[in-house]
């Protein structure tokens, strides 16, 4: 199992398929000095994981610096980048995937798994495999022999194939038929758009943004008016997403979504796989989007304020 993508994510998914299934993982990571030099200590590298009062340690990865030397091809891959990070993760190996091989994008919003089909004119295209998570995960610091992370929120992880369920079993997959688990994912979409750039403009709690119902639900009705036109033979109604926003509202009131804490890092947010996917889906189809796409702005405009030296 190769993982790509080492943040918070990337992390809890290499722990559990090295702590939990007892698989051979390889990290794979830039080409850095810092990543040089874990890899060069990489029988010492350990990743611990906080949940709750409980701490758990992994270590035994194989580390690999792509773009060094090709290496043997990759059977599976994980990828949990950030999606605009995805496409170039894939690029970095891509001479190292075949058709035999599996890739399985772990990451939010729409859009990454056209990006990645479009990179193979050949018959030596991977599958190419989707997952949602509903994990909570955020970092608590790294040095060149440790990474930790706090496992905040116990979720699942949802595969529309049994392919890889069982070495994530202890993440709590659940494997769906490709409709049911189209809807999953559009569901969660939706909720995405919904929730993460209120609380990334706002500088909020995701229990905070019941604050803001109406903007919450002017974003639904264009999320959902567009998603209608582009997949329609996935079915979505407004009351079952507003039951999902408002479980997540709830279950997940004290978290920091993941843009809030990509905009306090100063780092580039998903929004364009997000908000700004339902405005070129709403182009394509003819239907304003002019709530999604305010949100865009904003996100963009406070992202741009938090990255400015001051």
């Amino acid at each position: 199992m190769h993982v790509i993508g080492l943040g918070s994510i990337g992390h809890l998914v290499a722990h559990h398929l090295r702590a939990r299934a007892g698989l051979t993982v390889t990290l794979l990571l830039r080409n850095t000095p810092r990543n040089a030099a874990i890899k060069a200590r990489a029988g010492d590298y350990q990743v611990s994981v906080k949940t709750g009062d409980t701490e758990e340690h992994s270590t035994g990865y194989r580390i690999e610096l792509v773009d060094v030397l090709a290496g043997s091809s990759i059977d599976t891959l994980l990828v949990c980048t950030k999606a605009y990070d995805c496409a170039a993760a894939v690029r970095s190996v891509m001479q190292r995937l075949n058709g035999q091989s599996r890739v399985l994008l772990m990451n939010n919003g729409l859009g990454v798994t056209e990006e990645l089909e479009s990179l193979w004119k050949t018959d030596k295209k991977p599958r190419i495999l989707e997952a949602i998570l509903t994990h909570g995960v955020y970092g608590l610091g790294s040095t060149e022999q440790q990474s930790r992370i706090c496992h905040a929120g116990i979720g699942e992880v949802t595969l529309s194939s049994d392919d890889l369920a069982e070495p994530l079993a202890s993440l709590n997959t659940r494997v769906l038929d490709a409709v049911a688990f189209r809807k999953a994912q559009l569901t969660k979409f939706v909720v995405n758009c919904c929730v993460n750039p209120l609380t990334a403009i706002h500088g909020c709690y995701n229990g905070q943004v019941t604050r803001y119902a109406s903007a919450m639900q002017f974003t639904m009705q264009e999320c959902l008016t567009v998603l209608a036109c582009a997949y329609p033979t996935v079915p979505l109604d407004a009351a079952t997403v507003q039951a999902a926003l408002e479980v997540v509202i709830s279950k997940t009131a004290n978290n920091r979504s993941s843009m809030l804490q990509d905009v306090s890092a100063g780092r580039p947010t998903e929004v364009a796989y997000l908000n700004e996917r339902v405005c070129v889906l709403g182009n394509r189809f003819s239907i304003p989007t002019p709530t999604n796409a305010g949100l865009c702005q904003q996100v963009r405009a406070v992202t741009i304020c938090q990255s400015t030296p001051r």
